[in-house]
């Protein structure tokens, strides 16, 4: 077959080699779970290049972010791309015998439902940030003591960020990704702790601090994605986008 004749054809053997070179080269630890949720099912699988390539027929949606969190308008306005935002409400608690990875997915996709409720002909972008310690969720402070608690529980150890990102489209489609991030305190005082509880910045976050802010001088070490751990983890977002026809680098708005 000539050259124009085999244009944007891809072998077998073409595609395992993009995969292997790009997608699992040899001696890398990677901490990103790719999930995909339709209607009647929910698998896992692993990157695969039409997660690289948009697809065809979303391209002029409208696309809506069902989060009135700034950290999360910051991180999306960050990749350009328009949105705009619907507040939504969805109870966000995790059941007994439910792991942190589904939690988080459950709950990021129940608010890109909730925000797809009322218009189909919308991309609706729901997300769940848990701050997860021994196998628990630690969830917002609900007072200044539980927020102290949440700090001393952190400091001198290594904790799990679970980040899920979740789209809603139209025709009932839907696809999930997680992100999960290891981030690791060092020692602090019972002092530093009051300190910090006095600036108020960790009033509202999972598990009582931000990392984008002065939580940061705690954090020796992250092994994930910052911006995951932020709250709108942004490598899944964009595979995300693309999958749903949403190609970021072609629709910016600056």
């Amino acid at each position: 077959m000539g050259a124009s004749g085999a244009r944007g054809q891809l072998t077998e053997d073409t595609m395992r080699w993009f995969i292997h070179r790009f997608l699992v080269q040899p001696g890398h630890c990677y901490h990103h779970a790719f999930v995909a949720v339709t209607p009647t099912a929910t698998f896992q699988r692993p990157p695969t290049l039409e997660m690289f390539m948009a697809s065809p027929g979303s391209e002029t949606l409208p696309l809506r972010l069902a989060s009135t969190s700034p950290r999360r308008r910051q991180l999306l306005a960050q990749i350009g791309v328009s949105f705009s935002v619907v507040p939504v409400v969805v109870p966000e608690v995790c059941a007994s015998d439910e792991t942190p990875a589904a939690y988080a997915q459950r709950i990021a996709l129940a608010k890109a439902r909730a925000g797809a409720a009322s218009d189909d002909a919308v991309l609706v972008l729901g997300a769940d940030t848990d701050v997860v310690v021994d196998g628990k969720v630690l969830g917002k402070p609900a007072d200044p003591a539980q927020a102290l608690a949440m700090l001393e529980r952190l400091s001198g150890r290594t904790h799990e960020v679970y980040s899920a990102v979740a789209m809603v489209g139209p025709g009932g489609r839907e696809a999930v990704r997680l992100a999960i991030s290891y981030v690791t305190f060092r020692p602090t005082t019972d002092a530093e702790r009051h300190a910090y509880l006095a600036t108020g910045e960790g009033v509202d976050k999972a598990g009582g601090y931000a990392i984008q802010g002065l939580g940061a001088i705690f954090i020796a070490h992250l092994v994930g994605s910052y911006s995951g751990v932020m709250g709108l983890p942004l490598y899944e977002t964009a595979l995300l986008l693309r999958e749903f026809g949403v190609d970021v680098l072609n629709r910016v708005t600056h």
